[in-house]
C-alpha cells in the first residue's frame, strides 16, 4: 500500500516524524544484467538475485521485494555482479570494484567489512571458481584471481596479462 506520514516513537516518546513523498523504486532504461542468484540468509527461502546493470545501482530481489543496493562509490553504477562466500561482489567496466559487508548483501559500510578498490584494466566479468575462497575478476587484457574467504585476509594477484575476455562471455567448462 502507499506510505504515509506516521510518528516514530521509542519507549513511549515521539523520536520522530517520517514524512515525504511516496517514491516508485524504478529501473532505469539501457544498461545490460548481470544477474546471479545466491543466497547469504539461511535456507532455501533466502535465495535472492542479485544483479547489475550499469547505468542504475545494484539491486537485491526476493520474488516480491526490490531492494536497490547503494554502495557508495561514484558513480553508483556497477556493470558485473557475483555471490561470493560471504560478500557480494560488485565490479565497473572503469576497474573499480567493491564488495559489501560481510553476509550482509545490501550493505556496503567499511566498519562491517565492506571494501573497495580498483584494478588496472576494464572489468568485464567477475566469477566465483571451484573451491573455497577464489574469486576471478576476468579484465579485457588481464585475469585477476582474487583469494581469502573474507576482506580482511584477502589477497589480489595479477593471473596473466596474456588472456582477457569480452563481457557476457565467460563460461565454466563442464559446469552444469
Amino acid at each position: 500500500g502507499p506510505f504515509q506520514a506516521e510518528g516514530l516513537t521509542v519507549s513511549g516518546t515521539l523520536s520522530a516524524n517520517a514524512t515525504g513523498a511516496e517514491t516508485a523504486i524504478t529501473l532505469p532504461a539501457g544498461g545490460s544484467y548481470d544477474v546471479k542468484i545466491g543466497s547469504y540468509y539461511a535456507g532455501v527461502t533466502g535465495r535472492r538475485a542479485y544483479g547489475a546493470n550499469g547505468v542504475g545501482t545494484a539491486f537485491e530481489f526476493d520474488g516480491t521485494t526490490f531492494v536497490p543496493i547503494e554502495t557508495g562509490v561514484t558513480p553508483d553504477t556497477p556493470n558485473h555482479v557475483e555471490v561470493g562466500e560471504f560478500h557480494l561482489m560488485l565490479g565497473w567496466d572503469t576497474g573499480d570494484w567493491a564488495n559489501s559487508s560481510t553476509l550482509l548483501p545490501t550493505v556496503f559500510d567499511a566498519y562491517r567489512g565492506a571494501d573497495n578498490d580498483i584494478i588496472p584494466d576494464e572489468i568485464v566479468e567477475i566469477r566465483k571458481l571451484e573451491g573455497a575462497g577464489r574469486t576471478a575478476f576476468i579484465c579485457r587484457d588481464s585475469l585477476f584471481i582474487l583469494s581469502g574467504d573474507v576482506s580482511a585476509s584477502w589477497r589480489m594477484d595479477s593471473y596473466t596479462y596474456e588472456v582477457g575476455g569480452i563481457a557476457g562471455t565467460a563460461g565454466m567448462l563442464g559446469a552444469k
